[in-house]
């Protein structure tokens, strides 16, 4: 955890009402909150600790931070009958059960042990962490390679949930994202659909751009005003300086050129483009330092992979395609719907139908292998 959300507890009841019952909050706690989260800290407080856990509050931070013992371990104990305590700041890893010796239960065969496994058990997790957290950080860009291609919502929803996101918000803008990155390019969907329709891609790219930052654009005001209405769903996180924002920009913002001079300038076809934004991507990775033999050798394995899905994936296609055409069904959908003179909307609202519903039980890339063959007959029918 890079960026922990720590509540920091008032010493006195109340946060000290207004030094009324203390002045500590005002003169030593706050300012000390404040020149943290300056610093980068995500802290925030103080807090008054008579309510702070009764109304769970404590929900929406990774850690919480008591001025003595008692305030902190009292509700921690009774939350959590089977926590484990951490003695953080140490070289060697040292956790212990949340409770005392009770040697009143001592040898009665009483004792819950419950909270002795979980303390074992929350050792070998910090020990097993630090080693993955110390493999990453020699390396972060392989790892960052390796990890790629999985499904990025099973990594950005516990980043949201740790920065105290609401869960249907979290989900609902995970589940929307898959829309707009199916639009916006690049796009495999769009690779794969201009393949199979014998379409330019590039075109395709280019005719993705606008739909896609429409729905962006729809899906960001929708959040405002949803958090506008209810801030809880997405608490405030502090603000990243501007200068650290542009330093932020050295990394991706080449990449970022690189794909629009490839893709949108026009000036190579789709093999060239492949192969002249490929080189310049390595030779960049090699002038800003970050390419080694392990990343080369990973990405060469990467590729393989890739490619080898591709080409089974496009070889099936091909002969689905056609056994389609030899079974005649795709010209005779088409000479069905052109004799039935419907309105081209009303086809195309047809064909949007049936891909949602199958959509609920196929996955994209089979369905488009499946339908494109079919419905594409008919979309040029109605086109022509």
């Amino acid at each position: 955890m890079v960026k922990p959300r720590i509540a920091v507890l008032a010493l006195n009841p109340h946060a000290g009402d207004g030094g009324l019952l203390g002045r500590e909050e005002e003169e030593t706690i706050r300012p000390a909150v404040n020149d943290a989260y300056a610093a980068g800290v995500l802290a925030f407080g103080p807090f008054a600790a008579d309510g702070f856990f009764a109304s769970g509050n404590y929900a929406h931070y990774d850690a919480v931070l008591a001025m003595y013992h008692d305030q902190g371990l009292a509700p921690f104990k009774t939350l959590t009958p089977d926590g484990v305590n951490y003695t953080a700041g140490l070289c060697e890893v040292r956790t212990s059960p949340d409770h005392g010796v009770a040697y009143d239960i001592a040898g009665r065969d009483k004792a819950d042990p419950q909270s002795m496994r979980n303390a074992i058990y929350a050792a070998l997790d910090i020990v097993e962490n630090r080693r993955r957290w110390a493999a990453m950080s020699v390396d972060p860009l392989q790892h960052f390679e390796r990890d790629r291609g999985r499904d990025a919502s099973a990594k950005d929803l516990p980043e949201m949930r740790r920065h105290g996101y609401d869960d249907k918000l979290a989900i609902g803008t995970l589940a929307c994202s898959g829309g707009i990155g199916s639009l916006i390019p690049p796009s495999s969907n769009f690779i794969i659909y201009g393949v199979l329709a014998e379409q330019s891609i590039a075109d395709l790219f280019i005719a993705g751009v606008f739909p896609g930052l429409v729905c962006m654009a729809c899906f960001i005001v929708v959040i405002m005003i949803m958090v506008w209405r209810n801030p809880e769903l997405a608490p405030a996180l502090p603000r990243v300086p501007m200068h650290e924002r542009l330093v932020s920009l050295k990394t991706g913002l080449p990449i970022i050129i690189i794909f629009i001079v490839v893709i949108y300038a026009g000036m190579f076809t789709a093999t060239e483009g492949g192969g002249i934004g490929a080189f310049t991507t390595v030779f960049l990775a090699l002038v800003m330092g970050r390419l080694s033999w392990s990343i080369v050798t990973s990405g060469l394995n990467d590729t393989g992979k890739t490619i080898s899905m591709a080409f089974t994936v496009l070889g099936g296609a091909g002969v689905f395609s056609y056994f389609m055409t030899m079974s005649k069904i795709p010209m005779i959908l088409a000479g069905v719907i052109a004799s039935m003179n419907m309105p081209p909307m009303a086809v195309m609202f047809a064909i949007i139908v049936c891909m949602s519903l199958l959509g609920c039980f196929i996955p994209a890339i089979p369905l488009m292998l499946i339908c494109v063959p079919i419905f594409g007959s008919a979309s040029s029918s109605i086109s022509s």
